[in-house]
């Protein structure tokens, strides 16, 4: 009877060991998880970051161009006005000076 009972203990000795076992695997497979989920999150944050940063450099890039097309069109229409005023100027200056003193 004694080793029945023995052989009882020893038995549930062994599956509650078992059971432990499972579930420190368990946890552990669960925190390797959590682990493996940041790591991916990091991984798909900086790939972000760095298709952000791509995106950024095309936009800065695209603009400064852009500025300077528009800046160089001014310019050029700016000394098309001054050709212009300093072609008619004199014209310009006598015509509303007769109409102001009537001559």
């Amino acid at each position: 009877m004694q080793k029945v009972l023995n052989s009882i203990f020893f038995i549930e000795k062994k599956a509650q060991e078992m059971v432990e076992d499972a579930q420190r695997e368990c946890e552990s497979i669960f925190e390797d998880a959590k682990k493996e989920r940041e790591t991916i999150k990091q991984d798909i944050v900086k790939r972000q970051n760095a298709r952000l940063e791509k995106i950024k450099a095309y936009e800065e890039d695209h603009a400064s161009a852009k500025r300077d097309k528009i800046t160089a069109q001014s310019r050029r229409e700016l000394e098309k006005i001054n050709a212009i005023y300093e072609k008619n100027k004199d014209f310009w200056i006598e015509s509303i000076f007769e109409k102001v003193t009537g001559r």
